[in-house]
Formats: structure tokens, sequence, C-alpha cells
């Protein structure tokens, strides 16, 4: 296939810069020497050549890489624009999707419209007629009823009632690092805990996630952020009793 050579107009319009325009996406999964190389070529054809690089975590871009570009940080899509685009796509595709199952997957997609679209078209694959409970089987994300035993327990104030929650929970074969997501969900839309009680629960989530990075037993980590959320219900309560 040819591409048609631009017009007069089209030239007095839009002009062609001066330079070529090479864009890097997922660039923060590039290695660190991979990174470093990267900036030597940006370095030596500066004048010819613009580098667009699209991350996730702009962390893993080094800081030699990153101190050389200008940063812009896009917000995630508001849920009514993807809602149309879906309502679009399920038209096209001539899927049926019900309202309930799109609110879901905008839910979980976080606002990421590549992931919403991908999860869309995965639950529609598994099933004909798709349901909540199977965008969350597709998106791996731990609904919340599924924690609902484990945080009721933890109002209960003590560790025995947590400590089976927990263990009945981590059988069915949710990974940890998805129930802590799921888990500081809850936590953050809680209203019997103090601001201060669910500042010290978040600390201890931030720190279970980086102890499942460093390859830590996943039930004894969600073991200890709930103990600490036993902890902050009974703090809570101590407080609004006194």
């Amino acid at each position: 296939m040819t591409c048609s050579q631009p017009t007069a107009e089209d030239k007095a319009n839009h002009p062609c810069p001066p330079f070529k325009l090479i864009i890097l996406d997922e660039s923060d999964t590039m290695t660190t020497d991979a990174q470093a190389a990267l900036r030597r070529i940006i370095e030596a054809h500066s004048k010819i050549t613009r580098f667009v690089l699209i991350c996730n975590y702009v962390t893993r871009i080094i800081a030699p890489l990153a101190s050389r570009c200008a940063k812009f940080r896009f917000k995630a899509l508001d849920p009514a624009e993807m809602k149309a685009r879906l309502g679009d796509i399920s038209r096209g595709e001539a899927v049926a999707v019900s309202e309930e199952v799109v609110d879901t997957i905008i839910e979980t997609s976080g606002g990421d419209m590549r992931r919403a679209v991908q999860t869309l078209q995965s639950t529609c694959t598994f099933s004909a007629e798709p349901t909540p409970e199977d965008v969350y089987e597709m998106s791996g994300i731990v609904p919340a009823k599924v924690l609902g035993p484990v945080v009721a327990a933890c109002k209960t104030g003590t560790f025995e009632p947590m400590q089976a929650a927990v263990t009945d929970m981590m059988v069915s074969g949710y990974p940890a690092a998805e129930v802590l997501k799921t888990l500081s969900a809850l936590v953050l839309k809680e209203p019997s805990l103090r601001d201060v009680d669910k500042a010290d629960v978040s600390i201890a989530l931030a720190g279970a996630g980086k102890n499942l990075a460093d390859g830590a037993d996943e039930e004894l980590q969600v073991m200890d952020v709930a103990a600490k959320l036993v902890r902050a219900f009974r703090d809570s309560k101590a407080a609004q009793a006194a």
C-alpha cells in the first residue's frame, strides 16, 4: 500500500517539522543498560530527532534519562466516556453486554481504556452472556464481597476470627497482591475507622506489598495486615467510646 503525497495546501497548513519523531511505548520495561544506551543516543541525535517515552511507572526510568525529558502526566479517563466507548464497541461487535457488566469492567480497569477493551473482549469470549463475576474472573481482581468476611472478622477486635477468615479466603487461591489492593480500597472507604488508623493500615499495606515483591509468604503478609486492621478497629472503637 502506498501513501498519497502531500499537497501544497497540506504543506502550507501542516508544515513538516525539521526533525524526526520516535515514540517508545512501554519504555519503563527497558533494562537499566538499555536506558543508559538510549540516553547516549538521545544526546547524539538531539538536533534532528525527538524521542517520546510512554510509560506507566516514571520511577522505573533512570534519573539521567528522565532529567532530559519534559514530563506529562495523564489522568484516568472519565467513566462516562469509557462507558460510551465500550457501548460503541459492543454494538459494533454485536455482543450483548448488560450495563452492570460494563460498570464492573470500568471499575476493574481503573481508568485504563486499553485494559477495559481487553477485559471486554476476554469476558465476551469466555461467556456468551457475561456477568460481573465473569469480569472479576477474567481481570484477576478480587471482588470486595470476597473480603467481606475478613473485614467483618477484623471488626470483632479479636485475632482468632480474623485468622480463620484469612485462612479460608487464601485457600480459595486469590493472589495476595490483588487481595491487598481490594483491602486497601475497603479500608479507605470504611466509615468507622479514624484517619490516623487508616494511615497505620495503609503503611502496613505498603510494607506487605514490598515484602511480597521480595518473595515473602503470601498468607503471612495478608495475616499481618489483617492483624493491623483488627487493632485499628479496636482503637477507633475505643476512641469513639471515650
